[in-house]
């Protein structure tokens, strides 16, 4: 019943998302199916897996605000220790704060972002997606793929050091956001970025967490 009841909540925020745009173009329609194809797979997946919460759109400081106290809640309803709700929320906090300052606008000043928090036994995933810049495309790989080969220790030296560089990125943050997930992140950070019309492309991401 618990799942049937998530499932309904998170098609109904698909279903409201579609209202929200009257200009429908082919890009789009791309990441609209991206996301689609995302939370389906969510929703499908192992038969303990949930999805808490799901939005499509706008990220900016009132929706990350209302959208920090949705998963709050819906966290703590889990019943989980409260470590894992510790670990979950702060992440939550990186990604949706890093959306709504890093992410590229279209020229028509959309955001076109997305995420997804799916909860099993032993995990959560946050997944998400938001526009990005082909220009900025071997950057973040890069960064990411560094990210995956340091250990524990390797990654909290690399924290301490970016904490104490106040030039560290050239938009003001994006570095230690990523340094901060890869922290508390249970896996390596998966990712792609696909090209769309120049000169744009998009950044899908998945974190988990382990649930202990």
């Amino acid at each position: 019943m618990m799942i049937s009841r998530k499932k309904a909540v998170c098609l109904a925020l698909v279903d409201g998302t579609e209202r929200m745009t009257t200009r429908i173009s082919t890009p789009l329609l791309d990441i609209q199916l991206a996301y689609r194809t995302a939370l389906e797979a969510r929703i499908t997946g192992q038969d303990d897996q949930s999805v808490i919460v799901a939005h499509f759109g706008e990220f900016n400081q009132a929706k990350n605000e209302h959208l920090l106290r949705i998963s709050e809640s819906a966290i703590m309803e889990q019943g989980d220790k409260r470590q894992s709700m510790r670990r979950v929320y702060s992440v939550l906090v990186e990604i949706l704060q890093n959306m709504a300052i890093h992410a590229t606008r279209d020229r028509d000043n959309r955001m076109y972002g997305y995420f997804i928090l799916t909860r099993t036994n032993s995990h959560y995933t946050i997944d998400c997606g938001n526009l990005t810049l082909q220009a900025e495309r071997q950057g973040l790989a890069r960064r990411i793929e560094q990210l995956n080969t340091l250990d524990p220790a390797q990654l909290r030296k690399a924290y301490v050091d970016t904490l104490c560089d106040e030039d560290f990125t050239d938009k003001g943050g994006a570095g230690l956001g990523l340094l901060t997930i890869g922290k508390r992140a249970s896996a390596p950070i998966e990712f792609r970025i696909d090209p769309l019309e120049r000169p744009f492309a998009y950044f899908h991401m998945a974190v988990v967490l382990e649930n202990a």
